[in-house]
């Protein structure tokens, strides 16, 4: 994987407050002295409703969208002052985990920044769109908690687990752990508490550490104890 990440995807929902979200993105893409895209995504569901008023049927679907186009001009105006650098900002019809994946793939973005909102009442719980955009993406997603608000990352959890993906997934942190130079912690977790896993999990922190370090990355490892769960 290429180091360099060029082009960062944030899908805005108007519906919520991102001001402090667009700071932080912002600092994200300075450091990484990417290019910012800005997608929001009108759902289909959204566009066919209306109402009546005074005898006349009132579509919903052309104001939301002049409204769109208005909100998206703004936020691009907000974020190039914050980047210095200019802003592609658009709208789309249909999916939005569709259109935000779709969007990615024919823009050649190398990360997606996404604001989650986490219920009260479900702590950890994230949107069916998150959750298909995370699953289904080719790219790192990053979600940013609302409470949430540092501009930059100085220490990252990577959990290391006994699957084959793990390997790649170091190579897309890597380049926001360098940018941020931030210290990595090597979390090594497993199920079975069978000795031949527990081997195996513990030469993945190893190695992981030693890609690390040549790639002049600190790490935090106290120890390379194996977390059974």
């Amino acid at each position: 994987m290429n180091d360099a990440i060029k082009n960062i995807l944030i899908p805005l929902d108007f519906t919520r407050k991102n001001e402090k979200f667009l700071h932080i993105a912002a600092a994200v893409a300075n450091r990484h002295g990417a290019k910012v895209h800005v997608l929001n995504v009108i759902p289909f569901s959204l566009l066919g409703t209306g109402s009546v008023s005074s005898g006349k049927f009132f579509f919903y679907g052309n104001a939301m969208i002049e409204s769109a186009e208005k909100q998206l001009a703004t936020y691009k105006m907000v974020m190039r002052k914050i980047t210095n650098e200019d802003v592609i900002a658009q709208h789309a019809i249909g999916s939005v985990a569709t259109q935000v994946l779709k969007y990615s793939k024919q823009k050649n973005i190398d990360l997606i920044l996404m604001p989650v909102q986490y219920p009260k009442k479900r702590p950890g719980f994230i949107s069916s769109n998150t959750y298909e955009i995370i699953a289904n993406s080719a790219v790192p997603v990053m979600t940013i908690p609302e409470n949430f608000n540092k501009e930059k990352f100085e220490k990252i959890l990577f959990p290391i687990r006994n699957v084959k993906a793990v390997e790649d997934k170091l190579q897309s942190v890597m380049p926001i752990a360098k940018k941020n130079k931030a210290n990595v912690r090597l979390v090594a977790i497993d199920a079975f508490k069978r000795k031949s896993s527990i081997r195996n999990l513990e030469n993945k922190v190893q190695l992981f550490g030693e890609k690390l370090h040549n790639s002049e990355i600190s790490t935090i490892n106290p120890n390379h104890a194996v977390e059974i769960f």
